[in-house]
């Protein structure tokens, strides 16, 4: 419904006459105000954006309005006389532009006006909205760089009755004013949103206008301000968050982390910078390690000078690969060390205790003899120059012969000895084997003596030394040769009269050829008879050691 109109008396609207006297006044020359009254509350600065929720208390008397001073401009209602409360805000253009602000969000009727520089609702009043009810409320108004405005809410709902539908009771007057400028005037920079607010193409801390803001002087948020005349913090590089007064410093990287003045070079404060930053410290980790320290046998290179534990027990003097402490025994002679060979020649080359070991000068067997003092096997004790030859294969004297002087050698060359069978090692003729010789001596070592000599073993009236068989009867230098492939004559032939030869075992089985008759060939096996008869009996007497 439209807005109720009171009495002209006294009311808050003007009728048109008195309307049309008040604007031709506003024109005359009169007292202007160079600002709001002291008594006016400016609840806050609108900036590039603002979106305001609040409560207007319109029970208050207006301090802009009121009788005497109505408010002049105002869409669809112009001029006011407006009696109830209003809530101020203060905007300062950055730039000439357009201006739009809202009001939303009412439960009973506010209006809305711009006020200039002068907050004075007659003189100064730019633009207005004072639209029927709790309808939303939009005014837009020119602005200048530079200028000052005011933004008034105005309760206008508190002066009417209950009947007007845009009636303000108690407990109302709620609205949201959303103020925007920045793609108009532009607005003070604010300086952490990341917006070119002020439009002149600097953002943020970037921007002049931020320079000294809280915001701006810990730009990378690690606590400390910028160390700056307008900040006067300590932070000596507030765009690196980490670089601030006490920050862990990182050697070598040319940047003073901790804002002491100076990057961090002797990470081990032995007083002396690192070579990796053109020092002289080849450890900066180490305190103990610099030039001109003390060189300890440890494995380091503790006075800088490229050489390890020089002059020490852990270094290798003679460059033979081994130190003291590894076991050299003399540092200064490199053919001398642990696993060098070893020599003839008194010195301990291996440095393992032992002089010569191993070599022809040293008597390995511990037996007092080496292989220069003529020990053939210096490994076994019981072999040396001084040892007993014993009968065991081997020259345990070592004079060059095996178990000479014992059963086990044959002492007369004839290759039997004792143990072998050489019934006499000092005859090289007497040996196992060895023809019997009618010498009074067991030649042969059968136990027997002289037994192809002196004796007619077949009893065919020859010995030995003429019967070429003393063995067999019928072979003598007087038999006739038989055909029975033996030499009977020991003439050196056989059956050299016989035209077929027949082997026979018996001499009864003979027969004869050559001519011999029948009553020879009887004679022959008779005689055959009495020889084997007499041969028996021979035998065991030569057994018994009787005589035939």
């Amino acid at each position: 419904m439209p807005r109720p109109f009171p009495a002209p008396c006294g009311s808050r609207f003007l009728p048109p006459l008195a309307a049309l006297a008040l604007l031709a006044s506003v024109g005359l020359p009169q007292s202007a105000r160079a600002s709001c009254p002291s008594s006016v509350t400016i609840l806050d600065t609108l900036n590039c954006s603002s979106d305001i929720s609040d409560q207007v208390t319109g029970s208050d008397p207006s301090l802009l309005g009121g009788s005497s001073y109505p408010y002049t401009c105002g869409t669809p209602y112009a001029p006011l006389y407006q009696q109830a409360g209003e809530d101020v805000y203060e905007f300062v253009a950055t730039h000439s532009g357009s201006v739009t602000l809202e009001v939303t969000g009412m439960d009973c009727d506010l209006d809305i006006y711009v006020l200039d520089s002068s907050c004075d609702s007659q003189t100064g009043c730019l633009s207005g909205s004072t639209a029927a009810g709790s309808a939303d409320d939009s005014v837009s108004f020119p602005a200048t760089a530079g200028s000052t405005y005011y933004i008034i809410i105005e309760a206008y709902g508190y002066t009417v009755g209950s009947y007007y539908s845009g009636y303000c009771g108690s407990g109302d007057g709620h609205y949201t004013l959303s103020f925007d400028v920045s793609a108009g005037t532009g607005c003070p920079e604010d300086c952490d949103n990341g917006l070119d607010d002020d439009l002149d193409t600097d953002v943020d801390c970037d921007d002049s206008d931020c320079v000294g803001d809280p915001v701006c002087c810990d730009a990378d948020n690690d606590g400390y301000d910028e160390d700056s005349s307008d900040c006067r913090g300590t932070d000596c590089d507030d765009t690196d968050v980490t670089i601030y007064p006490g920050a862990p410093e990182t050697p070598y990287d040319g940047i003073d982390q901790d804002c002491d003045g100076l990057d961090l070079v002797d990470v081990d404060g032995d007083g002396y910078s690192s070579t990796i930053v053109g020092g002289s410290d080849c450890d900066d980790s180490d305190a103990s390690i610099y030039v001109g320290a003390i060189e300890d046998a440890d494995g380091a290179d503790d006075d800088c000078d490229g050489t390890v534990d020089e002059t020490t027990e852990w270094y290798d003097d003679d460059g033979d690969g081994w130190a003291e402490s590894g076991g050299d025994c003399d540092d200064e002679v490199s053919a001398l060390h642990p696993g060098a060979e070893e020599t003839c020649d008194g010195t301990d080359e291996d440095c393992d205790g032992i002089v010569d070991e191993g070599t022809d000068c040293y008597d390995d067997d511990g037996d007092g003899y080496s292989e220069n003092d003529g020990d053939c096997n210096d490994e076994d004790p019981y072999v040396s120059p001084d040892a007993t030859e014993l009968g065991n294969y081997y020259d345990d004297d070592c004079d060059g012969d095996v178990d000479e002087g014992t059963e086990r050698f044959d002492d007369d060359g004839d290759g039997y000895s004792e143990v072998g069978g050489d019934c006499d090692d000092a005859e090289a003729t007497t040996h196992p084997g060895a023809s019997e010789a009618d010498d009074g001596i067991d030649n042969d070592c059968d136990d027997e003596v002289d037994e192809d000599f002196g004796d007619d073993l077949d009893g065919d009236g020859f010995t030995a030394d003429a019967d070429c068989d003393d063995d067999n009867g019928w072979v003598n230098p007087d038999r006739i040769e038989m055909c029975d492939g033996i030499d009977n004559d020991c003439d050196g032939e056989v059956d050299e009269t016989c035209e077929e030869v027949t082997d026979f075992e018996d001499p009864a089985e003979c027969t004869c050829a050559a001519g011999l008759s029948a009553g020879s060939a009887g004679l022959l096996g008779a005689l055959a008879g009495l020889w084997f008869s007499a041969r028996r009996r021979r035998r065991r007497d030569h057994t018994l050691g009787g005589a035939a």
